[in-house]
Formats: C-alpha cells, sequence, structure tokens
C-alpha cells in the first residue's frame, strides 16, 4: 500500500512538473502560429488572450498545491498542538501524582520512626496507622500505574530494616517494622523513577 500512495505521489509531483515545462511552450507556441500564420492552423479570429490558458491553467494547478499543502500543514500543526496539550495535561497529571506520593512518603517516614519506640500499649495503633499508610500507597499508585502498584504492593523477600532497633515488643511489631521500611524504601524509587505512569 506504501508504495501504490507513493507511486502516486510521484506522479503527481513529475506531472506537475510536465505541466509547468508544457504550459510555457504551449503560449509561446500558440502566439508564435498566430502571428506568423500557418497553412495547418487557422488562429486569425482566436483571441491572443487565449495564450494565457495554458499558463492560467498552470497558476490554477500550482494555486490548488499550494492550498492543499497549506492545509496540509495546518492539520499537521494542529494534531501537533493536541497532541502536546495530551501531553502536558498527562505530565500535569504525574506531577500531581508525584506529590502525592511525596506526601505520603513523608507520612509514611512519620509512622517508621514512631515504630522505634513503640510499647505493648500503643502498638496496636501504630500497627493499623502503618497498614493504612500501605493500603492508601497502594490506592494513590494504582490510579497512575497499575504495573507499579503491583510491583510495590508483592514484597517477596524483606531485607533488614535500615534503621535497625535493638528490640521489639513482638514478632508482629518485627515483621510489620521490617516490612514498613521496606515500602518506605520502595516508595522512594517509584517516586523517583521515571517510568512511572507509564504502564497504565
Amino acid at each position: 500500500m506504501s508504495k501504490v500512495l507513493s507511486f502516486v505521489s510521484d506522479l503527481i509531483t513529475d506531472g506537475y512538473r510536465f505541466v509547468g515545462i508544457l504550459a510555457p511552450l504551449l503560449s509561446i507556441g500558440f502566439t508564435l502560429v498566430k502571428a506568423f500564420g500557418s497553412t495547418d492552423f487557422d488562429l486569425q479570429d482566436i483571441s491572443y488572450a487565449w495564450a494565457l490558458a495554458p499558463l492560467v491553467g498552470w497558476l490554477g494547478i500550482a494555486y490548488a498545491r499550494r492550498w492543499s499543502h497549506s492545509c496540509a500543514e495546518v492539520l499537521r500543526i494542529q494534531e501537533e498542538v493536541a497532541a502536546l496539550r495530551v501531553s502536558m495535561d498527562n505530565r500535569a497529571a504525574l506531577n500531581t501524582a508525584r506529590h502525592r506520593l511525596s506526601l505520603l512518603r513523608t507520612e509514611g517516614v512519620g509512622i517508621r520512626n514512631d515504630g522505634v519506640n513503640i510499647t505493648v500499649d500503643n502498638l496496636a495503633d501504630w500497627c493499623i496507622a502503618a497498614e493504612n499508610w500501605n493500603e492508601r500507597v497502594k490506592m494513590a499508585l494504582a490510579e497512575i500505574d497499575l504495573a507499579m502498584s503491583e510491583w510495590f504492593r508483592t514484597l517477596d523477600a524483606v531485607p533488614l530494616p535500615r534503621i535497625r532497633l535493638r528490640s521489639y515488643v513482638n514478632f508482629r511489631h518485627q515483621k510489620l517494622y521490617g516490612e514498613h521500611d521496606f515500602r518506605l524504601h520502595r516508595l522512594d524509587k517509584l517516586i523517583n523513577d521515571n517510568r512511572l505512569g507509564s504502564h497504565t
């Protein structure tokens, strides 16, 4: 199909060039034949104005081509502007999402730091805050990048926390504290990942 379109385009271009050469030759030929006469052509009753007909036709074709090219250029510019607006809207939405994730990260750091001095009395509240934060981060990620949200959701092997505690209230505290710190580390990477928002 592309070869056919290329052939048609070349045919139109070459045809226009041919007309551009032929038009002045016809105009000059008509004028010479009328001026000097010919036994084969009786043009005495035809106005010299007809000598301009080939040139007028060529100019008409040239104008039509120019108009067609101008329309195509206008359409191309409009498409580029529309694409740019969509890109800017997407970029603005992504920047807003990154800001939201940054706020969640700040909140998560506070929750992680609170987990350093947990006692039996406030362990339940801290666990609820950490789990609630985790759910809100996953929902925020799912709105802009489903693949990254799934990557954040699945922790796999959890390393030792970056800020280690000398002791833990119980195993739940130890497990959730380590997972929360690992989630913070992952959220840091996501916020700075240029691919964020490209897997929707």
